[in-house]
């Protein structure tokens, strides 16, 4: 926890650069000190950039950067402690970092301005492939507000894990519309063709249904020896294609009731 307001951990930055020598803490860590800040590097020899760099600044604040990546100014880290070096120490930075892992990113299905890839460049001298990629690196796809370092149970941040569950409901939303036909006057050019495919099979099938009706019409006419003009029978047909199937049933009840009236 931050200390008190009476209390703080270092006074001033040349207090701090005295302290940190002969930390037993940073045994896995190299640090140099410039005139204004303090660099704290843990360094991995399969990449090329800082796995973990720590930045203090003459005035005791802190940054502290993920393979070459700053954190998000709402990282718990930066919440718990503000940023500065008065409200923690050296040691307890670096422990608390030690139980952090690098979030594993996102798998997006379409890459949009709400991503950015983190590439980290590996040590060419390292991968022991003669035939490996000119600039051999890591890649990973993570949301803006990721918070690149998290506590090791959980495999992402919940920024990213966010992003990926928004994702997935929009990518089953986008395959429900898919099985849906579109409007017969949709534009071709701006509607998916699967959608198109079954629009046509939809009107295909209706227009089979509408001719089954009609040749059942033709054939009761026929039956009960009621003849049709060629001019009647056009109009017939007209009416049909212009009708629903609810409209064709009643059409088809009021023909045979017309006809049984002798009106034709």
């Amino acid at each position: 926890m931050p200390p008190s307001s009476s209390s703080v951990y270092y006074k001033t930055f040349s207090e701090l650069c005295q302290r940190v020598e002969g930390l037993k803490s940073l045994s896995e860590w190299s640090y140099k000190i410039f005139p204004e800040r303090l660099v704290i590097r843990k360094q991995d020899e399969h990449f090329q950039l800082p796995e973990v760099e720590i930045i203090i600044d003459d005035s005791l604040g802190f940054t502290v950067k993920a393979f070459g990546s700053f954190l998000v100014k709402v990282h718990e880290l930066n919440l718990k402690y503000k940023r500065s070096m008065r409200n923690t120490t050296v040691s307890m930075l670096v422990n608390e970092l030690k139980s952090y892992t690098l979030c594993g990113g996102v798998n997006p299905t379409e890459i949009t301005g709400k991503l950015f890839h983190h590439v980290v460049p590996l040590n060419q001298d390292l991968t022991g492939d003669e035939d490996s990629e000119q600039f051999p690196h890591n890649g990973y796809w993570m949301v803006n507000e990721c918070a690149l370092l998290m506590c090791e149970q959980y495999p992402v941040c919940g920024a990213c894990s966010k992003y990926m569950s928004s994702s997935r409901h929009s990518s089953e939303a986008r395959e429900r519309r898919l099985l849906k036909p579109t409007h017969a006057k949709a534009p071709i050019s701006k509607t998916n063709p699967e959608r198109i495919k079954l629009t046509l099979q939809g009107q295909g099938l209706r227009c089979a249904e509408l001719e089954r009706q009609l040749n059942e019409m033709r054939a009761e006419l026929a039956k009960r020896n009621i003849e049709v003009d060629h001019e009647l029978s056009t109009d017939f047909c007209k009416i049909i294609n212009s009708a629903d199937d609810s409209e064709i049933t009643t059409f088809h009840e009021a023909v045979l009731g017309a006809a049984e009236k002798g009106i034709f």
